[in-house]
């Protein structure tokens, strides 16, 4: 089974984390949908290296337009969302696009678990399921 998958990013000011994030994911994604809500830094010229679909959305404190608004740019038949501080590890992934296969169709959402690093030196862990 063909499938494909869209990454939708909101993304303000993300200079530092974005180049990171991208460069885990965009090989391995169909596209690649960037909406930005007000960057002043290099965001835009980061996310330009791995995508042309970049989109400027004005920021109403409002989370859920702002992805509404990422997903209504997507094309892939599945959407995967991810923050700008946040990467994929490859091999997890591509058992995530077997398990998409494997499916025919069975299922409309997945959850994954994302590890996050905190403290002031990232020595701490959490888990959230997303």
């Amino acid at each position: 089974m063909e499938l494909s998958v869209s990454l939708c990013m909101i993304v303000k000011n993300e200079e530092s984390v974005l180049d990171r994030c991208l460069a885990s994911v965009a090989h391995l994604v169909d596209e690649v949908i960037i909406v930005d809500t007000g960057s002043t830094d290099k965001t835009k010229e980061i996310a330009s290296k791995y995508t042309s679909k970049i989109f400027d959305f004005e920021w109403i404190n409002d989370f859920s337009a702002a992805r509404n608004f990422a997903a209504e740019q997507a094309t892939g038949d599945w959407i995967l969302v991810l923050d700008a501080d946040e990467y994929i590890d490859e091999e997890n992934y591509q058992e995530f696009v077997d398990g998409l296969k494997e499916d025919n169709g069975q299922f409309d959402t997945y959850g994954v678990k994302i590890i996050n690093f905190t403290g002031l030196y990232g020595e701490k862990l959490i888990q959230n399921h997303h």
